[in-house]
């Protein structure tokens, strides 16, 4: 009886340390995304690591109210991970908000999208 138990054991062990292994390699790895898949060809700072979901929340939450527009407006609906003129401004712009924040507002997100755009796809430039 006590060599049967000592097996069981010892096999749970085994896959509870296999699964460890297994986890923390899909993390390292970028391949495990909380709240789903991992969104393609992202190349903003501000959104890499995040999950699909993550992605699709922040573009309607910033992006889609601080520009006035629609995902067409920047990505191929057939291809939303197709690079763009738009999209690849945008990348631009994202990482220019991202770097102003960084170094002069000490990390705290106090300028974005709407700080100039204001819910414009041009900002007015004066």
């Amino acid at each position: 009886m006590k060599s049967s138990v000592q097996k069981w054991i010892l096999a749970a062990s085994l896959v509870a340390a296999l699964a460890a292994v297994l986890a923390t390699t899909l993390l390292r790895s970028g391949s495990a995304y909380a709240g789903g898949d991992a969104p393609k060809n992202v190349k903003s700072a501000i959104l890499k690591g995040k999950s699909k979901d993550d992605v699709k929340k922040y573009m309607k939450e910033k992006i889609t109210k601080a520009l006035g527009v629609q995902c067409d407006y920047c990505h191929n609906l057939d291809d939303m991970a197709a690079d763009t003129p738009k999209k690849k401004r945008a990348v631009q712009m994202l990482e220019m908000v991202s770097t102003i924040n960084k170094k002069y507002m000490g990390g705290k997100e106090e300028v974005g999208c709407m700080t100039c755009h204001r819910g414009k796809a041009k900002p007015d430039a004066k």
